[in-house]
């Protein structure tokens, strides 16, 4: 290993391997091997794994043994596996450790975290095809991009407990979730060879494609990749407030109430300038009205008494 590689792996970051991120994390630490040019590795603990786990399903006595070098598993050398090894374990958090300590190739760690994550018995295998068969996308909730990456995991899911899929049934399967906004990708994907039109990559490019213009149009309205949870913990409080509900801390373009359909909030502000009660405000022309004369000034004062109970008698 060159000094460039060992500073890479001191300054790069890695998503670590908990029990909830299975999936994101493979699809990082798929990447990390390829930058290290380590992909023949990685694919040999794909399959290897996948045969152990399909072996492990159908009740097979003798499942395949977790060797470098397989007649279907490309070739590579001890230093690699060493290699792709360490960046296994540096990539495993604490509670992961426990499943690959023990292990001396990158194949049997790797085959280790698949047992322990992938689905790997008859009752895991019958529940990642319900999960298959009863998906649906809610395009309010989640993006095309999230829904696709979403159906490519229960796939890939699928594949590996050993249930073959067609690739016909594959993308059909997907067709048919499609809202009727984007009715007009079926007929293109039909139009197409049957070799392009049952390929996922393809259909997943026309999809994208049809789902922007959907947007763009109107058709379909953008979720923004979150729930109202996390939209409202991103919210940033805007200055001034909004022209519609009156309220402060957004504007009249993000106000909820609007987009709710309720009807506009009325200016039950009072008019700026001083505003006073009827008894002050005769009270203050009382004295406006005080003349010079005392007669003038006794007849104000005497009028000011009637207005407070607690003056008994006028001033002199």
């Amino acid at each position: 290993m060159s000094p460039s590689d060992m500073s890479d792996d001191k300054t790069s970051t890695m998503r670590m391997l908990t029990e909830e991120n299975w999936n994101s994390w493979r699809t990082a630490f798929k990447g990390r091997m390829l930058s290290k040019k380590l992909k023949h590795v990685y694919d040999a603990g794909i399959k290897l794994a996948a045969k152990y786990d399909l072996a492990k399903a159908n009740d097979d006595p003798e499942p395949p043994k977790s060797t470098r070098h397989t007649t279907e598993a490309p070739k590579y050398t001890s230093e690699e596996d060493a290699y792709a090894l360490g960046i296994l374990l540096t990539c495993c958090s604490e509670s992961q450790q426990q499943y690959v300590a023990d292990m001396d190739t990158y194949v049997e760690a790797w085959r280790a975290l698949a047992e322990h994550h992938e689905p790997k018995t008859r009752v895991d295998r019958l529940a990642t095809l319900s999960e298959y068969f009863n998906m649906k996308w809610n395009t309010k909730q989640e993006t095309l991009p999230q829904f696709l990456e979403r159906y490519e995991i229960v796939l890939r899911k699928l594949r590996a407990s050993g249930d073959a899929i067609h690739d016909s049934m594959v993308v059909d399967r997907l067709l048919d979730m499609m809202p009727w906004q984007m009715r007009a990708v079926t007929h293109q994907v039909h139009s197409m060879p049957r070799t392009q039109s049952n390929n996922l990559a393809t259909v997943r490019v026309v999809l994208e494609a049809e789902y922007k213009a959907a947007l763009r149009s109107g058709a379909l309205t953008n979720p923004k990749g979150a729930n109202n949870d996390e939209r409202a913990l991103n919210a940033e409080v805007k200055p001034g407030k909004c022209n519609w509900c009156k309220r402060k801390g957004h504007w009249e373009a993000e106000c909820r109430s609007k987009a709710a359909g309720r009807p506009k909030a009325s200016n039950k502000n009072p008019k700026k300038g001083n505003k006073r009660p009827p008894e002050k405000r005769r009270l203050l022309m009382g004295y406006q009205n005080c003349g010079t004369r005392e007669s003038d000034t006794y007849n104000s004062l005497q009028s000011i008494a009637v207005l407070y109970s607690d003056w008994a008698h006028p001033p002199i």
